[in-house]
């Protein structure tokens, strides 16, 4: 779920890696990297197989599942009240 409201690169895998990985490019300070996650991580940096990537990439985001890296975010309901001095298009 993390991955899909991130910006993607040529395949998921890459995505995973300049966000989530032990040397990402964009170091999120809350994000505790597990040992379980680190491994995996790691090892998937020589696949070159496609279909390898691909089960990488699964295995990696079902790690973050289980253990509660990524929270999911939630859309609550808003409600806006508008004035008549108050100019909107919408």
């Amino acid at each position: 779920m993390a991955l899909f409201f991130i910006a993607t690169e040529t395949n998921f895998l890459v995505t995973f890696h300049r966000q989530f990985s032990p040397d990402p490019q964009a170091n999120y300070a809350s994000f505790k990297r597990p040992s379980e996650l680190v491994g995996p991580a790691e090892k998937s940096l020589a696949l070159e197989n496609e279909t390898a990537q691909k089960d990488a990439t699964k295995e990696l985001v079902r790690v973050m599942s289980d253990e509660a890296l990524v929270v999911p975010p939630y859309n609550s309901p808003n409600a806006f009240i508008m004035q008549p001095y108050v100019h909107t298009t919408y």
